[in-house]
């Protein structure tokens, strides 16, 4: 015979069992892909790269996972591949892998370069348990997942003269979005043409909500120019990523006529 307590106590039991299966069958993991980022540093004409996967566990307990992620070219073939084994504890958490150094080594606007690739991401829980969780595995677009990296267009006047004011007008942009980059630091230099001169910097600038900063600069009275022009660069930096762009100012000379009296000839040498 069993006792009523007996009874109520097993059914309790059974019930507490189903209700911690059915929390761990519907749980799992999810990658928040909105808030999915690869930090770029500048190494030269190359890239090192960092993951950040965002990672929310579902279960109710910390679970060990195998998470990869890996860059493919529009080939469909690997540029890059990490790896860590790790214990998520319920929740997000954000991860984070280096690139390895042999691999992160990319350009940026060749054909299969960092802009061109996606990112595939795989978390893969253990075998073993009850109801195991499901792999979980999706693609993202890189250029979705670097909003700081720019390009820079810069707009000059079309002549310029020595001991003069001008500025330069720079815009910063997402190379394969064009929607503007904000807070990069910009700075002008130009090649005035002597040779025991230093270029000509001037203030650094920040851009903008649009992406917009102005350069300021004033040239010497005395200037000297090869074929009447002046060589630019404008250099960014946001975080740590570079960029530059090149081009030319025209020099506007300035000709001295000398006034002859009437009936006069120019003396000739």
């Amino acid at each position: 015979m069993v006792h009523p307590g007996s009874r109520l106590s097993l059914w309790t039991a059974a019930l507490i069992l189903f209700l911690a299966g059915t929390a761990f069958a519907q749980g799992g993991f999810r990658v928040n892909e909105a808030e999915v980022r690869i930090q770029t540093q500048t190494k030269g004409i190359f890239l090192a790269l960092v993951v950040e996967l965002p990672v929310e566990n579902l279960n109710p307990q910390t679970t060990p996972a195998r998470v990869s992620v890996e860059l493919i070219n529009p080939r469909g073939r690997t540029k890059s591949h990490a790896e860590q084994d790790v214990s998520l504890r319920p929740g997000a958490t954000t991860l984070k892998f280096p690139l390895p150094q042999e691999d992160a080594w990319l350009t940026l606007n060749e054909d299969d370069g960092l802009l061109w690739c996606r990112l595939h991401y795989l978390i893969a829980p253990p075998a073993s348990g009850p109801a195991p969780a499901k792999t979980v595995e999706g693609l993202v677009s890189v250029s979705e997942v670097t909003p700081q990296l720019f390009e820079l267009h810069v707009d000059g006047p079309a002549q310029i003269r020595a001991g003069g004011h001008s500025a330069l007008r720079v815009r910063a942009i997402h190379p394969v979005t064009a929607k503007p980059v904000a807070r990069v630091t910009v700075q002008g230099s130009l090649d005035i043409g002597a040779d025991d001169r230093e270029p000509l910097l001037t203030r650094k600038a920040v851009t903008d909500r649009e992406g917009l900063a102005t350069l300021e600069f004033n040239l010497p009275e005395h200037l000297v120019a090869d074929d009447n022009e002046i060589d630019v660069k404008v250099t960014g930096t946001f975080g740590g990523f570079s960029a530059d762009a090149d081009g030319e100012l025209r020099v506007r000379t300035m000709r001295t006529t000398i006034p002859v009296a009437a009936g006069a000839k120019p003396a000739r040498h």
